[in-house]
């Protein structure tokens, strides 16, 4: 039987996981659904987000019939994983901050959201791990510059990075935008190791949603839904730019109660 899973960002953060959930989950059907109307969640008041985030994979868990769910958004993921498990049965991936990998260097960088590093995961995983000389910093339109695929601001942001932080060690990337740009964070930190979670997070999905080996091996690639809350036409055009895919998006109209 083929596993129904979705992936869900605020945006197209999610495709850096995505890219590496097709490889690994080939004869699957995937949903990608971006709430790009509310985009991005980094700042956004947290109450707010839960009860969106409720309504929004109620109504994707119920249409779907999903077998597997990754929350492929580091804010969501910070915010509302625990509620999101206590409420829906099957399993949920979320994506934590890179605090313990970045505990094996003396000089690290963490970049994030607001919402991520005020958070109390990311409190408990700096009070489990306790990475030595470990600075966390949200960059101001980081994540916004990456969904608008605006070059001149990335490149902007990223300098003002390096002026405030001069040669880490190790950078983590903990919002899922992040990764999309990791070849050119990794133009600016030369020698810094990039660390991000994309793949592992994959990795976890394929493991806890497998596909039954009745299941024919010929597919090559998985059969892909692809939604979002706010234009398709921008999601189609995102997808192409990052992925270099030809997708069609649908756009999803959120039932609120």
């Amino acid at each position: 039987m083929s596993p129904r899973i979705l992936v869900f960002d605020s945006g197209i953060g999610g495709l850096s996981i995505l890219q590496h959930l097709i490889k690994k989950q080939p004869r699957s059907t995937i949903y990608y659904l971006a709430d790009q109307a509310y985009f991005p969640y980094g700042e956004k008041p947290k109450e707010i987000i839960k009860k969106r985030l409720l309504s929004l994979l109620n109504q994707a868990i119920n249409g779907f019939h999903l077998d597997c769910l990754v929350i492929a958004c580091n804010t969501a993921t910070s915010i509302s994983l625990s509620q999101l498990r206590r409420r829906f049965n099957l399993p949920i991936i979320g994506v934590e901050p890179v605090v313990k990998p970045l505990a094996q260097f003396h000089n690290s960088l963490l970049l994030a959201t607001w919402n991520t590093i005020h958070s109390s995961r990311f409190e408990k995983l700096i009070e489990q791990f306790q990475p030595s000389k470990m600075r966390a910093y949200s960059p101001p339109h980081l994540a916004t510059a990456i969904e608008e695929r605006n070059w001149l601001k990335i490149n902007s942001i990223l300098d003002q990075i390096k002026k405030k932080f001069s040669s880490p060690a190790a950078i983590g990337l903990s919002c899922t935008h992040y990764p999309l740009i990791k070849k050119k964070i990794q133009q600016f930190f030369l020698q810094a190791t990039i660390i991000e979670p994309s793949e592992a997070v994959a990795k976890q999905a394929s493991r806890l949603c497998p596909v039954t080996k009745e299941k024919s091996l010929s597919n090559t690639s998985p059969q892909m839904f692809w939604l979002t809350t706010g234009q398709p036409q921008l999601l189609e055009q995102q997808v192409k730019d990052y992925l270099n895919i030809e997708i069609d998006a649908d756009k999803l109209r959120p039932e609120f109660t």
